[in-house]
């Protein structure tokens, strides 16, 4: 299944859609202005984070609860989702709206250099840098 590329004249800014997509057979996943979206064992996989780690103001911590939910890096996800949801219901395809998800993605990865989308193992203790999928999927449940 080919992915999708967005051109080299995309443009976009907080009040604009990106423009022109075209279609190329990379095998790397969804690629756009913004990075791309990993597929297969690498989107799936967590990132062990260092044993001092310690989640900050910008990471959104995934799971359950007031903890996570009320997190300022998790309020300010839910935020830039709103912000784009007009945009992301416009999209007129697959293409523009992963590259819609595929900025939120990297402005979340930009506040939080060192994280993300973490979340702990209650076992352990442990933090992890959550995969693609897990990062999509929460992005996907609040741009329907």
């Amino acid at each position: 299944m080919p992915s999708i590329v967005a051109s080299s004249e995309d443009t976009h800014d907080n009040n604009s859609k990106v423009n022109s997509v075209s279609k190329s057979n990379h095998s790397k996943g969804v690629t756009c202005k913004y990075g791309i979206l990993a597929s297969g064992e690498a989107a799936r996989k967590m990132t062990l984070l260092p044993p001092d780690f310690a989640p900050g103001d910008g990471d959104v911590l995934m799971g359950r609860g007031r903890t996570c939910y009320n997190r300022t890096g998790s309020v300010r996800f839910r935020n830039m989702c709103v912000d784009r949801l007009d945009e992301y219901s416009r999209a007129e395809g697959k293409a523009e709206k992963s590259c819609i998800i595929a900025e939120i993605v990297r402005r979340v990865r930009e506040y939080s250099p060192k994280g993300g989308f973490v979340k702990m193992d209650t076992e352990s203790g442990n933090w992890y840098e959550v995969g693609e999928n897990e990062s999509l999927l929460r992005i996907r449940l609040l741009l329907p």
